[in-house]
């Protein structure tokens, strides 16, 4: 997982394919410990709002919302789920 983790970072930050970003496995980063992880997706979230392309929004806000949930955070997650939903 973490090998597959690292090379899709690595493919996402190569020349053309920087729409990929918010993409990336960034929940790695919050599921072992390192709270920059939710910096991270929130940042991958702001990336999908300004490309405006509906499906990394949904992922993303998805991504990052699951995450909270996961770190014992719920209702910081609910404008996420809200802002994914329509998307």
């Amino acid at each position: 997982m973490v090998r597959a983790s690292h090379a899709a970072c690595r493919a996402g930050r190569e020349p053309g394919r920087r729409r990929l970003v918010p993409l990336l496995p960034r929940r790695r980063k919050v599921a072992l410990g390192d709270p920059s992880g939710i910096a991270d997706l929130e940042h991958a979230v702001a990336i999908a709002v300004v490309v405006d392309h509906a499906d990394y929004l949904t992922v993303a806000a998805h991504n990052l919302a699951v995450m909270l949930i996961r770190s014992g955070r719920p209702l910081e997650a609910v404008p996420y789920l809200d802002l994914g939903a329509p998307a």
